[in-house]
């Protein structure tokens, strides 16, 4: 044979292998085309679709790389999400693998610029429906599920918008790698995936659907696998102001407003549709924030405890402690008068622990305890359990540290219409048991040299009540201190819950209660104040 004959053997053999190897790759690239337009559309369902540009394979670098990818899912004419990215690169695709009927494998997956639309969330089957018009897209058949297996999936310069209709609307960018990923008709192994990726959210932004408050976060942070998520700037505020916000609802309402710099979450543990487990959540510097504007003359309405709303959560949550570090809470009320009455707490530490909805019948709801700086002049503990059971019963006990009286002049002018000109309290010890009907306990109050005077709410300039004037300076009304004599006063607590209040308000109601029956001579219920004639 001679050395030509060789070469052109040679040749003709490239050729034939070259030709062979372009054969082969054209039928994988109808055969995937067939898959993933046919074979998974059918294992997922008909309400399925997926599409792309162009899909192109290498056997000899062992790459796929699909353009234009869109994957979406409707209900008749209606589409309620889609995902769509530029450029999908599959690395490692084992394409013999493929051929011989071994399933779908990759090393990894890249996704360029990824951006999922959101109508409405709609993940399980389509569920047929006699009134529908128009026959489904595809009928869902029988068939093989496909065996998938992805080293890695990587998305970078993501884009998620949800807006459904109404004024509903949740936006982010985000960034992911998902490792190890088996699919076989489903996910199998899904708390591996969750404990093994990383997903960085930025620019987070979601308006509620009553579009009254807006809550942002500028990132979510879950790319170490072996770390807490961490969020950072967390928000929530209104969208209205506050001289507008009353005027939403038409009854009186609360206005909310929290900012956290810095949350910390440990990764859920247990993470299924039967039970989420989160060891804590730490957050440093929050800020929260009540608003009550109490001067339009609407109707109160009635504000359930907390049992109710945690109970009805569908998913059976736990979260063990949510701890608080240099916190502040902030309540500024708006009644008779025009000047807010504000409670300034500061300088919180402690945690709330044992949070639960599994065992809604006897057991804790969550248990709280806490120290901080009262009104910024004397220190305040607390121990607070709220539990399940026959009208929400919780059990509240606090202490308050010695200081001066006269700070709360301000809060009491526009509440009550009186200020303490002088006053130093040595102890306060509330203990109070109570439910959604009532309250009841008593209060241990140490003080001396109390000296009250009945004011104008709005002026603070003192009234002309000069028969009731008189009677408190006497201290014909008011014990001037505790105890006196040698005799000590409690304070007992015995009040049916104002319904409309919330949790914290009842407690203030009850202190009050307690108050007022340690520093009276006479029962409050039974004092009229009456102008001299």
């Amino acid at each position: 044979m001679t050395k030509s004959k060789i070469l052109l053997g040679i040749l003709i053999a490239v050729v034939l292998l070259i030709a062979g190897l372009i054969g082969l790759e054209t039928y994988l690239n109808n055969k995937l085309t067939n898959v993933l337009k046919n074979q998974i559309e059918l294992q997922l369902g008909y309400e399925y679709d997926i599409d792309f540009d162009e899909l192109s394979v290498s056997l000899i670098q062992n790459e796929l790389s699909i353009n234009q990818l869109s994957f979406s899912k409707s209900r008749g004419s209606e589409q309620d999400w889609i995902f769509t990215a530029g450029k999908v690169e599959f690395e490692g695709f084992r394409g013999f693998s493929f051929l011989l009927g071994k399933g779908f494998g990759v090393d990894s997956i890249v996704l360029l610029e990824p951006n999922i639309d959101i109508k409405r969330f709609a993940f399980s089957d389509f569920k047929a429906d006699t009134t529908a018009t128009g026959e489904p897209k595809k009928k869902k058949q029988k068939t093989d599920s496909l065996k998938v297996s992805i080293g890695g999936i990587n998305c970078r310069r993501g884009s998620l918008n949800y807006d459904p209709e109404g004024p509903e609307q949740f936006s982010c960018d985000f960034d992911f790698i998902i490792k190890e990923i088996e699919f076989e008709g489903k996910l199998k192994n899904i708390e591996k995936l969750w404990d093994d990726s990383g997903v960085l959210l930025t620019d987070a932004k979601y308006q509620f659907s009553d579009s009254v408050y807006t809550m942002t976060v500028e990132s979510i942070d879950l790319t170490e696998s072996d770390s807490d998520i961490s969020i950072t700037n967390f928000t929530l505020e209104s969208n209205l102001s506050k001289s507008a916000f009353p005027k939403k609802f038409g009854w009186r309402k609360s206005r909310f407003a929290a900012h956290a710099p810095i949350v910390t979450v440990s990764r859920p543990k247990n993470f299924n549709d039967s039970l989420l487990v989160i060891s804590n959540v730490n957050l440093d510097s929050l800020y929260l924030e009540i608003h009550k504007d109490n001067r339009y003359p609407w109707p109160d309405r009635v504000t359930k405890l907390p049992q109710g709303a945690i109970a009805a959560i569908k998913m059976p949550i736990r979260v063990d402690s949510i701890n608080f570090t240099n916190s502040a809470f902030k309540f500024i009320g708006i009644f008779d008068s025009d000047i807010p009455s504000v409670i300034d707490i500061i300088e919180i530490n402690g945690s709330l622990a044992g949070l639960q909805n599994i065992d809604t019948v006897e057991a804790d709801l969550f248990k709280f305890e806490a120290t901080s700086l009262f009104m910024g002049e004397t220190r305040l503990g607390m121990q607070l359990t709220y539990k399940y059971g026959e009208n929400d019963p919780f059990e509240l006990n606090a202490e308050v540290g010695e200081t001066n009286l006269s700070f709360m002049s301000d809060f009491l002018q526009s509440v009550a219409g009186i200020r303490i000109d002088e006053g130093r309290v040595t102890k306060l010890d509330l203990h109070m048991t109570g439910n959604k009907y009532a309250e009841r306990g008593y209060v241990d109050f140490y003080y001396t040299n109390l000296n009250i005077t009945a004011v104008d709410k709005q002026t603070g300039e003192k009234k002309w009540l000069m028969n009731v004037l008189a009677d408190i300076a006497s201290g014909v009304l008011f014990w001037k201190e505790n105890p006196n004599s040698n005799k000590f006063r409690r304070g007992d607590i015995s009040k049916e819950r104002t319904l409309y209040k919330g949790f914290a308000a009842q407690w203030i109601e009850g202190l009050f209660d307690g108050i007022l029956n340690s520093v009276s001579k006479v029962d409050p219920s039974k004092v009229k104040l009456k102008k001299k004639k």
